[in-house]
């Protein structure tokens, strides 16, 4: 089905603040917490997910675009319960270039009502954030 993505320079993070859409990209500044990777520079990207009331149709991805090929974060297919929400922090390490998220709707009809059965009690959305 049809996915929404979004590749991401994390430099531009800070110019982009707080999101919410039915469906397309979104990116935030947001304060991150404390990691335990005392050693090596890391940055905070969370994920937050509200899902729909057609969870099953709903799959996503999170990659890190500082290898070539891009490297694997996070992904999700399948095991989403309707209604849901779900929260995720990934740590990256500082020298990613960017970060891309990706979510697809199986029926090709989105997060809810925009282009989906009309109730708004079906909507979802989604909001990443970066640390700023």
């Amino acid at each position: 089905g049809p996915a929404a993505a979004a590749l991401l320079p994390v430099r531009a993070a800070a110019a982009e603040r707080e999101k919410r859409m039915s469906h397309g990209k979104c990116l935030t500044s947001s304060p991150h917490p404390p990691g335990d990777e005392q050693n090596s520079p890391m940055r905070v990207v969370e994920l937050e997910i509200l899902t729909d009331g057609y969870a099953a149709e709903t799959a996503w991805s999170l990659l890190q675009h500082s290898t070539d090929p891009p490297t694997v974060i996070a992904q999700v297919s399948g095991g989403l319960v309707d209604h849901t929400h779900y929260p995720y922090v990934f740590r990256i390490p500082a020298d990613a270039s960017a970060v891309e998220f990706t979510i697809s709707d199986s029926a090709g009809d989105g997060f809810g009502c925009c282009g989906g059965d009309g109730d708004p009690s079906n909507d979802g959305y989604f909001v990443v954030r970066l640390d700023g």
